[in-house]
């Protein structure tokens, strides 16, 4: 298992839009970091089947910086076969409210300024309800998000998600949907393995609403890296799971 993982992981970033940010697959998710803790992530994505082969690699880092409040800031890269490059600056934040143990409100939004366009940053605002079943283990997320490419958000969708822990602590299986047919607009399947309590790997694939478009695969690892003295996997497992 160790293997195939590495492999896939080797083969994509070799390859080289994933954006920066703790998310269910495409959708940001509800999960916050406790102030001071913090995610190293590098998401991969690859569309083999587009016109051009493009790929992006994305190397991000988000900071807890309490009160419910998170930032992520990560520089994404997209190549083509032609080894075209475009550099975008993505700066991600968000807001968390709990509503009880089970349910949480989020709002947030990210900026991506282009490193080697002359042209508008793309932007991204959202904000959720997402509720626990406890009983069986399953996260349910229901919300809005407004959308702009190369300028201001200029496009309203509504944004779905579902997670399952399939072993707690250990294995998850996760769908999202952002409704739309630009860019924005897409499912993702995927699986979230946790090897160690504080390494994540998540696995998917991508299926665009608009049939013109093509399937991507995607894959990131993240680290939690905590800074205080409290034990770290508790911190981690309070959060998760």
């Amino acid at each position: 298992m160790k293997k195939i993982i590495t492999f896939m992981f080797i083969f994509i970033c070799l390859s080289s839009g994933a954006k920066a940010q703790q998310t269910i697959i495409n959708v940001p998710s509800s999960e916050v970091l406790p102030a001071g803790d913090i995610i190293l992530k590098d998401s991969n994505r690859m569309r083999p089947f587009a016109p051009g082969q493009y790929a992006s690699i994305t190397p991000s880092v988000t900071l807890g910086t309490g009160f419910g409040t998170e930032i992520t800031a990560g520089v994404g890269t997209s190549i083509d076969d032609n080894h075209n490059t475009n550099a975008e600056f993505d700066l991600s934040a968000k807001k968390v409210w709990f509503l009880g143990s089970a349910t949480r409100f989020t709002v947030g939004g990210t900026l991506s300024p282009s490193f080697t366009q002359s042209v508008h940053p793309d932007s991204f605002l959202f904000s959720h309800f997402s509720h626990r079943i406890k009983k069986t283990k399953t996260s349910l997320t229901a919300g809005t998000y407004f959308g702009g490419i190369k300028g201001l958000p200029d496009n309203f969708g509504v944004l779905l998600g579902i997670e399952q822990v399939i072993i707690p602590n250990k294995l998850r299986i996760a769908v999202d949907w952002l409704s739309s047919r630009d860019s924005y607009g897409r499912m993702g399947v995927g699986i979230k393995y946790r090897p160690v309590p504080t390494v994540s790997i998540t696995s998917a694939v991508i299926i665009p609403n608009d049939d013109s478009d093509n399937i991507a695969f995607n894959i990131s690892i993240s680290k939690f890296i905590s800074l205080d003295n409290e034990n770290p996997i508790k911190r981690r497992l309070t959060n998760v799971d």
